[in-house]
C-alpha cells in the first residue's frame, strides 16, 4: 500500500504551521457545501486520526483530534455551508475549522455537496465515481447530465449489447442501439462493431468530422489486444483517420497494414474478455458524459491477453496532414522535410 504520511501537529489549531500555510487554499477556494470523499475510511487511533483514501493515508495529530475532528466529520455530507458548519461548531473555533477543511482539501479529499434530492442508488454512485477525480462538476450536476443524456451504441459487435447494458445500468438516459451507417444525430456515440464493420468506422469518422461530435470507439479483439478508445474530439484529438495511420506506422508491417487491416477475424473472444473491454469503455463514456474529463480525448486503451494479461494506455496523437482532420495548406512541414525542387 502506498502511504503518503502528512503528519501535523495540532493542524487545526496553529493555523500558522508552515506546512500548511505553503500553498493551501483559502476558505473562499473550498466546496461551497464540503462533503467527505465517499470512499474515505477514518481511523481514530489515540492522538492521531487516519484518512485513508486510494492507498493514500493522512495522517492527522494533535489535540484538535480528540476535540474538534470528530465532531467535525460526521457534519461534512454536503449538506452544509463552510459557515453553517462554524455556526454549528461555534464561531471561536472557525479559525480551525477553515484550517482542517483546507487541509482535506489540499489532498483531494473533499468534494462539492449535493442540492438536490437523493438520486437512484446506482446513478448517485456513477455520478459519485466521476466526480471523484477532479472539482469539474457537482455530483447533482452529474446526475442531470447523465439523467438527460443519450448515447448511440453503433455497430452489431458483442461487446455492444454489454457496453449498452452496462450504461442503462449506470443511470444513461437514453440508450440505443443502431446501424454503422445511421446517423446518430445528437446522441454521444460508442462504435462496438462487429468485426465486418471496422472499416465502416471511417464514414462514422467523416459523420463526426463534419457535426463537431465526440465518440468513444471499442474493437474487437485482435486475438492479442483489445482497443478501448480513444474518445475522438474533434479539434480537440487525434481523429479515427489519424489513429488508423499511427497503427499502421508503428505495426511493423505498415507497407500491407491497409490490406491486412480489411481482413476481418472471424475468431470470437471469450465472454470475460468481451465483458472488461466493454466496462472498460463505458467508465470511459461515464467519465466523459458526467464532467467531460479532459484527459480522455485521445487517450486509448489496449487490454493485452499474452501469458501475461495487463492493461496499457497511449496517446493517440494528431497526423498534421490527415486527410481527414488536418488542414495540408496550413501544416507546417517537419524541420527534416526537404522540399522537392
Amino acid at each position: 500500500m502506498l502511504v503518503q504520511p502528512l503528519l501535523v501537529h495540532d493542524p487545526v489549531l496553529h493555523v500558522h504551521d508552515p506546512l500548511l500555510v505553503s500553498g493551501r487554499p483559502s476558505a473562499e477556494a473550498l466546496p461551497e457545501r464540503p462533503r467527505l470523499h465517499p470512499w474515505c475510511r477514518l481511523v481514530r487511533d489515540g492522538h492521531r486520526c487516519l484518512v485513508e483514501h486510494g492507498g493514500t493515508v493522512v495522517t492527522l495529530e494533535g489535540r484538535a483530534v480528540g476535540a474538534l475532528l470528530p465532531r467535525l466529520f460526521p457534519l461534512l455530507d454536503g449538506t452544509r455551508t463552510v459557515d453553517e458548519l462554524v455556526t454549528e461548531l461555534g464561531v471561536p473555533v472557525a479559525p480551525a475549522v477553515e484550517h482542517a477543511l483546507s487541509l482535506l482539501d489540499a489532498n483531494r479529499l473533499l468534494l462539492e455537496g449535493r442540492d438536490a434530492p437523493t438520486a437512484e442508488v446506482g446513478l448517485r454512485a456513477a455520478a459519485a465515481y466521476a466526480c471523484a477525480f477532479g472539482r469539474r462538476t457537482t455530483e447533482d450536476a452529474a446526475v442531470r447530465r447523465l439523467e438527460e443524456a443519450s448515447v448511440a451504441i453503433v455497430g452489431s459487435g458483442r461487446s455492444a449489447t454489454v457496453v449498452a447494458a452496462q450504461l442503462e445500468e449506470l443511470g444513461v438516459g437514453t440508450v440505443v442501439g443502431i446501424p454503422v451507417d445511421t446517423d446518430a444525430g445528437d446522441a454521444f456515440v460508442v462504435a462496438a462493431p462487429a468485426a465486418h464493420e471496422v472499416s465502416s468506422l471511417a464514414e462514422l469518422n467523416a459523420r463526426a468530422l463534419a457535426a463537431g461530435a465526440a465518440w468513444l470507439q471499442l474493437l474487437p479483439f485482435d486475438g492479442r489486444v483489445t482497443i478501448a478508445g480513444p474518445l475522438f474530439l474533434p479539434g480537440g484529438s487525434a481523429c479515427r483517420t489519424c489513429f488508423v495511420t499511427r497503427r499502421g506506422a508503428c505495426s511493423g508491417y505498415e507497407e500491407d497494414f491497409d490490406v491486412v487491416e480489411r481482413e476481418p477475424h472471424e475468431a470470437r473472444p471469450p465472454a470475460p474478455l468481451t465483458a472488461i473491454a466493454a466496462g472498460l469503455a463505458a467508465i470511459i463514456a461515464l467519465r466523459w458524459i458526467a464532467t467531460g474529463d479532459p484527459t480522455l480525448p485521445g487517450r486509448f486503451y489496449a487490454i493485452e491477453s499474452g501469458a501475461v494479461l495487463r492493461l496499457t494506455h497511449a496517446h493517440a496523437l494528431r497526423v498534421p496532414r490527415c486527410r481527414a482532420c488536418g488542414a495540408p495548406e496550413r501544416a507546417v512541414p517537419s524541420p527534416w522535410f526537404e522540399e522537392s525542387s
